[in-house]
């Protein structure tokens, strides 16, 4: 772990690491609420569970599509068989 190789004390890494926590929860939340608020009235326009439904399925689609060619591009596998 990068904090027992740093010397950085439990009480210091608890500090940064609430300070980034309140950080990305400033950002993620509002996105949430937003995201919300645009899927309900997204929800009372169309009226058809089926259309809902199948547009949470197709962004979930599209999430997991764009994390797999993140990987393809950013992570570097080994080939062969090392022993």
């Amino acid at each position: 772990m990068y904090v027992s190789k740093t010397d950085l004390g439990l009480k210091k890494f608890a500090r940064y690491d609430a300070v980034a926590v309140l950080a990305w929860l400033l950002v993620v939340i509002p996105i949430g609420f937003i995201s919300g608020l645009g899927f309900t009235y997204l929800a009372e326009a169309i009226h058809n569970l089926y259309i809902e439904i199948g547009l949470i399925l197709l962004i979930i689609f599209i999430i997991v599509i764009i994390q797999i060619w993140l990987e393809k591009m950013f992570v570097k596998k080994e080939t062969g068989i090392k022993l």
